[in-house]
């Protein structure tokens, strides 16, 4: 553990703890903060799952294969099936599109004919993806003309974009998809880290932040 002292300028703050973020060592076990608030938790990430009920089956395999990373703290799936029965659904489902930090497409003719998932849920991910407000992930479940679509040009999972249901192993595929989904979701703990901590240190006009390496092999660079 060393602490990094800070002045009256912070103007590389930012730089410095992007750069940080990603050194091979520490980009998935460094924790960030700010000498004023050490007792901070690491906010998870919350993915809000688009598709078509016709899809169920393969929703539920996918949200099997995300467990691991539900369990290792690093994501929140807000799904309609926690809807109570007698609430308004429209009004909860849009709640979570609003809330929601990644957003998965799960992307199949039933999804594309869907009014609902193709008009509403697909129009403001798009909207908010655009706005920088979420990550919008297709996610290729079975064959169909989804480039002609407005999320066209986003990259889509399984690597290739190669549908899910034509893998000759179909947990090959999911492993495949979850594998990408981690990678977006460790890129989103590093952003909200870098600003969550940038902003921090800037209000208080100075202070230190302490770094915790808990992985051999960093060190910090012994003063002259």
């Amino acid at each position: 553990i060393f602490v990094l002292p800070y002045g009256d300028s912070h103007a590389d703050l930012p730089h410095f703890l992007e750069g940080l973020l990603a050194h091979p060592v520490t980009s998935d076990v460094l924790r960030v903060v700010t000498s004023e608030d050490s007792s901070r938790t690491q906010r998870k990430i919350k993915v809000f799952i688009s598709y078509a009920h016709k899809d169920q089956k393969l929703v539920n395999v996918l949200q099997q294969h995300l467990t691991v990373l539900r369990h290792a703290g690093l994501l929140e799936l807000l799904a309609d099936r926690q809807i109570r029965p007698g609430e308004d659904w429209s009004t909860q489902i849009n709640s979570s599109l609003e809330e929601a930090d990644v957003i998965l497409l799960l992307v199949t003719p039933d999804f594309l004919m869907s009014d609902y998932c193709y008009s509403v849920e697909m129009t403001r991910a798009l909207e908010r993806h655009r706005a920088g407000g979420a990550r919008v992930i297709p996610i290729i479940l079975r064959p169909t003309d989804w480039m002609s679509s407005p999320f066209g040009n986003l990259q889509a999972l399984p690597r290739d974009a190669r549908p899910v249901t034509t893998w000759s192993n179909r947990d090959a595929a999911f492993v495949d998809v979850v594998t990408g989904i981690r990678r977006v979701i460790i890129e989103e703990l590093k952003s909200n880290v870098i600003q969550a901590d940038t902003a921090s240190v800037l209000s208080s006009g100075g202070g230190s932040i302490t770094i915790d390496a808990t992985r051999e092999g960093f060190r910090p660079r012994p003063e002259s």
